[in-house]
């Protein structure tokens, strides 16, 4: 082979590596923009926490988009040499896959950052209808507290209460008139939430953010409905103590604030119920406990 032949076909070679290396780039285009998609698509639907401080969300933002771009990168990568790069330099293969990760990362960092502005865009706006909210339900419980101090000053099963003119029918319609005052709370309660339910729905947030607000206030709700079912079974076997007097009135008396028998039958009813209502006490503040704890 002539110098003219060798160095012909060292220009025919340089040549085809030429041609090879445009092709890459189109390649190059290609797979980074798939890269770009799939970087975008995990930053977007990746769950977000509870949003931190600034730097705490910028370096949790790095440091996901980082790893998940080496990830992302990689794959794109061996795509692009299975498809396309086999005969090019080996030289090559580092810058472009650091193009790859470059890509990824760049992608991924801002958008990481999103869920994390809106999901306190989301809270912030949450816990102000559910402070507004709430502030309408303290008032209308305010109410309805002032109706139940007098039914229960004097208490329906006191001695003062029993030993008033009329004193056991005024106890009996007390207890009737706090059940519907309880059932009227719960469903002021209801109506508040369904209230909240509605307004946190229409905000702008994921699916997501709704979910874990959404489990939050039924939650609640569940609390609230449980501590009412409990308070009326305490108020109805209040009153099924108060039917044991009034079906025997000769086989009881008041003495001092007490309630004294002289019948064992209606002694034995009537404290098992009582062991009962302080069962139902006892629930009942553990149920207000962990509400307070919360």
């Amino acid at each position: 082979m002539t110098d003219d032949d060798f160095e012909a076909e060292l220009q025919r070679r340089k040549q085809e590596r030429q041609a090879r290396e445009r092709k890459m780039r189109g390649w190059l285009i290609g797979v980074g923009l798939v890269v770009a998609l799939v970087a975008a698509a995990l930053a977007v639907l990746r769950d977000s926490p509870s949003s931190g401080s600034i730097s705490f969300n910028f370096g949790e933002a790095i440091g996901s988009s980082f790893a998940a771009g080496l990830i992302i990168a990689g794959l794109g990568y061996l795509a692009l040499w299975l498809f396309a790069g086999r005969r090019l330099k080996s030289t090559d293969g580092g810058r472009q896959f650091g193009v790859l990760l470059l890509i990824a990362f760049l992608v991924g960092v801002p958008l990481s950052l999103i869920p994390h502005g809106s999901s306190t865009a989301f809270s912030a706006s949450a816990q102000a209808i559910s402070t507004e909210e709430g502030a309408k339900l303290e008032v209308e419980m305010a109410a309805m507290e002032a109706r139940e101090r007098p039914l229960l000053s004097p208490s329906p099963l006191s001695g003062a209460a029993l030993t008033r003119p009329g004193g056991l029918e005024q106890s009996r319609a007390a207890i009737r008139e706090l059940k519907d005052i309880q059932r009227e709370r719960a469903r002021l309660a209801t109506a508040t939430t369904d209230r909240v339910r509605v307004r946190v729905a229409a905000l702008d947030g994921s699916s997501a953010m709704k979910e874990s607000f959404e489990e939050a206030l039924q939650a609640e709700v569940d609390r609230i409905h449980g501590a009412s079912a409990i308070t009326l079974e305490l108020l109805d076997k209040t009153e099924a103590q108060l039917d044991i007097l009034a079906r025997n009135p000769r086989h009881w008396e008041v003495q001092g604030d007490q309630v004294a028998f002289s019948d064992a039958g209606d002694l034995e009813a009537f404290n098992r119920l009582q062991v009962e209502m302080q069962a139902l006490q006892a629930r009942l503040a553990a149920v207000s406990g962990s509400s307070e704890a919360e």
